[in-house]
């Protein structure tokens, strides 16, 4: 096949990831570049049909009080386009080969989520689900004058954020989302037992999000959840050029690409500058981070010292919570459990979240420029 063929195909591997076809093309491509004949196809698949099929976890959903299955769960990777439901006997199939190594969350009306955060293929897994019992308007024992509207504003300004794409964010199912205020502590707490529907026209993209707590103080800033993507697939040309120009302004200089070029090596390459907070003295990706001795596809951010993250001109800051080394995967993927953010970085909001399966159009995905 021709070199422009072969570069064509290849740059289709990112659009066919979200659908779960990418390590599929692979092996196409590398068979179009070898010259196999429709013999050598048949066998390239007969042979590794199975291995990419082993790529996939199964296990069944049940209710821990009860032991009944557990219908129509969402089982997926968070941040992600990757992710199931669990059928009418709790049972679920994921394909985990482009994710392997993130948590993959479950969550379901009514239950508590829960987060797997180790995994085998060969395993067949049997998941207690806890039923959500205690809700935050049932524990109110002060009064709550704040009015709704107000409670609104306040959600959506610190959750949706205030950016150019946050302010072309809708939330379809408002009424769903549980807000109090603590006058006591001037605190607003929230929660939504459904996922949150919102829209960002400005990305492109429909996100399920699984809001679990939010908390806005004087003082202090917090929301947990998880989220699962959908691509707007009713965009015309001119409109997927535009979302595209904002996805790739949110991306350069976020958390993702950070994550993203410290995994390969390539901070200078990407424009990053991190410092050691404490004396000043620049790091290389090389003196932060430590590679798993077991599973190749996992990294660690090692908490040497209070880092500042150096974009172009903007600056960001990160502390450690504790001596413990932060998982982070290939695609940007981080867990945040033990790391606080300030500056640039801190203020990105869900409406400028992309999803761990985007990668700027044109970019080679697996590149590698050790500095």
């Amino acid at each position: 096949m021709g070199e422009k063929i072969l570069k064509s195909v290849n740059s289709f591997l990112n659009v066919c990831d979200r659908f779960g076809y990418k390590a599929y093309l692979k092996i196409i491509l590398t068979a179009m570049q070898m010259k196999f004949t429709p013999v050598h196809f048949l066998l390239v698949f007969m042979v590794t049909g199975s291995n990419l099929s082993a790529q996939t976890i199964k296990g069944k959903l049940l209710d821990s009080a009860t032991g009944n299955a557990v219908p129509f769960a969402n089982v997926y990777f968070n941040a992600s386009f990757r992710g199931t439901t669990s059928d009418g006997n709790g049972l679920f199939s994921l394909d985990v080969s482009e994710f392997y190594g993130q948590e993959i969350v479950i969550s379901c009306v009514g239950y508590e989520p829960l987060t797997i955060k180790e995994y085998k293929f060969t395993k067949f897994y049997e998941i207690y689900l806890k039923p959500q019992v205690v809700m935050l308007e049932e524990l109110v024992i002060e009064p709550d004058d704040m009015p709704r509207q107000d409670k609104l504003e306040v959600f959506i300004k610190e959750f949706i954020g205030d950016s150019p794409q946050a302010k072309q964010c809708t939330i379809n199912n408002l009424d769903e989302l549980r807000l109090v205020y603590f006058k006591s502590t001037s605190t607003l707490e929230g929660y939504s037992d459904k996922p949150l529907r919102i829209h960002n026209r400005a990305l492109g993209y429909r996100i399920k999000y699984f809001l679990e707590e939010f908390k806005k103080s004087e003082k202090h800033f917090g929301y947990r959840g998880n989220s699962l993507f959908e691509e707007n697939i009713t965009l015309n040309r001119r409109e997927l050029r535009r979302v595209e120009r904002k996805r790739k302004s949110v991306y350069y200089g976020s958390r993702m690409h950070f994550f993203r070029a410290l995994w390969s090596g390539q901070l200078k390459h990407e424009k990053f500058i991190v410092m050691n907070r404490d004396d000043w003295s620049e790091l290389s990706a090389t003196e932060i981070v430590q590679t798993d001795s077991e599973d190749q596809n996992i990294k660690y951010l090692l908490p040497v010292a209070p880092l500042r993250i150096i974009y172009k001109e903007e600056h960001s800051n990160i502390d450690f919570e504790g001596d413990e080394k932060v998982l982070f995967t290939k695609n940007g993927y981080f867990n945040p459990n033990h790391l606080r953010w300030e500056g640039v970085m801190a203020r990105h909001r869900i409406g400028d979240l992309l999803p761990y399966g985007y990668w700027p159009e044109g970019r080679q995905t697996e590149s590698v420029f050790p500095e």
